[in-house]
């Protein structure tokens, strides 16, 4: 029993291990003043690429998190390696050759699905190996993969910042990451089958049915989902294209310091905020409901929104970096925890996996509104749509909460 109880920590701490290292996705901001100077690409064609790489990580995540709960977990895992490798490599031979943006957009669309691949089959190993503890099973998974981004920042603009060419610099960053993340890629492959954890056998109702697929039926067909939906593409989305765009805004408001710091001042923030988070729900959570946290840190992030819009913070627009990171940790940790509080842990793959749609619409409505607003009207109009956008996130989440509570318990 013991060598058993060890084997499962081993496991679990190799597939948080695995979460820690797989979102190297989340620093594309520290390649857009290469594709721009570089290649010649415009806002928009900058854009288009990250959309792509957004749409990769997430519109495919529905079937990946079906797969997970119905199929084997492992192939998850073989999927990411394989789509990392050809993914990096295409970038790389991209960037040496000058092409197009299209061939750009495509090879981090792929990027885009290996990564949700690879950490959907670490996530739901942790799920799978503790699933009564709300650290353990999201937090942590969740915490790592957002201190991916802190790492591979650091690492990264180190590479770029110590080679004199930087091209060269650019196109060996991507053939090592294609390297690196392909090992990972098959680690992800391996850990569900040592811990038997693979496959997860479904029960079969009366009329024939498996259990995910009832759940997932009953799950698309009830509409508090879809609307939840919504509160998250509203509070989402204008955090990605933050994100995604923070080299090009902290160049408009204030260029110091540097974008890396900024985008590791948000992934450290980032990180910090879903370690509470999970925390808070454990120990906490009877006293105060994931919601009720929820629905505050939306009414933070509004203001913040407002904020920039305002022109308040100036030289201090560090501040707005550090509460956007904070506040997308905090999202990315409270809603799926949500998630498991209303519709519960089984099928918790398809479940999330639908809901993690949410960011790449999010990013393409709000992405496009940056490409097409910055130039014409500038920041100002882009972030009072955002401070509105979120206000409404936080009454949707407030109306469903009251809904919830009389009939479920949220704490």
């Amino acid at each position: 029993m013991i060598e058993h109880k060890k084997w499962r920590v081993s496991v679990y701490s190799a597939s948080a291990a695995v979460c820690l290292l797989c979102a190297s996705v989340t620093v594309f901001p520290l390649y857009t003043q290469e594709f721009s100077n570089t290649l010649g690409y415009s806002t928009l064609q900058i854009n288009a690429v990250s959309i792509a790489a957004e749409v990769g990580l997430y519109v495919i995540v529905p079937y990946l998190g079906y797969l997970a709960d119905t199929y084997r977990l492992s192939n998850l895992g073989a999927l990411g390696a394989v789509l990392f490798l050809i993914g990096y490599l295409g970038a790389g031979w991209t960037f040496a050759n000058h092409a197009s943006y299209i061939y750009m957009a495509f090879s981090f669309a792929l990027i885009g699905v290996a990564t949700s691949a690879v950490y959907i089959s670490a996530l739901v190993s942790c799920t799978r190996l503790y699933p009564k503890l709300s650290v353990l099973a999201i937090s942590v998974p969740t915490t790592a993969y957002g201190l991916s981004s802190l790492i591979y920042s650091s690492v990264i603009s180190w590479a770029l910042g110590n080679d004199g060419d930087s091209d060269a610099a650019v196109v060996r960053v991507f053939n090592v990451l294609g390297v690196v993340l392909f090992i990972l890629g098959v680690l992800s492959w391996v850990l569900p089958r040592l811990a038997h954890i693979d496959v997860v056998p479904s029960p079969v109702l009366e009329s024939g049915e498996e259990v995910p697929v009832s759940h997932f039926h009953r799950f698309v067909n009830d509409r508090e989902p879809w609307i939840l939906l919504v509160s998250f593409i509203l509070v989402s989305g204008p955090l990605e294209m933050y994100l995604n765009n923070l080299g090009l805004i902290s160049e408009k408001v204030h260029p110091r310091p540097s974008t890396s710091t900024q985008v590791n001042m948000f992934s450290l923030t980032s990180t910090i905020s879903r370690l509470l988070m999970g925390a808070h729900v454990d120990m906490y959570g009877h006293h105060i409901s994931p919601a009720s946290m929820l629905v505050f840190i939306c009414g933070v992030l509004a203001v913040n929104q407002f904020a920039l819009a305002a022109g308040w913070f100036g030289s201090w627009f560090s501040i707005s970096s550090l509460i956007n990171g904070f506040g997308y940790g905090t999202v990315f940790t409270l809603y799926p925890i949500l998630v498991t509080k209303v519709w519960g842990l089984d099928g918790f793959a398809t479940y999330w996996g639908m809901f993690i749609l949410g960011p790449a619409i999010g990013l393409i409505i709000f992405g496009v509104e940056f490409a097409m607003t910055y130039q014409t009207f500038g920041l100002k109009a882009i972030f009072y749509t955002t401070s509105v956008a979120m206000l409404a996130s936080l009454t949707i989440v407030y109306v469903l909460t009251r809904h919830w509570t009389k009939r479920i318990k949220l704490h």
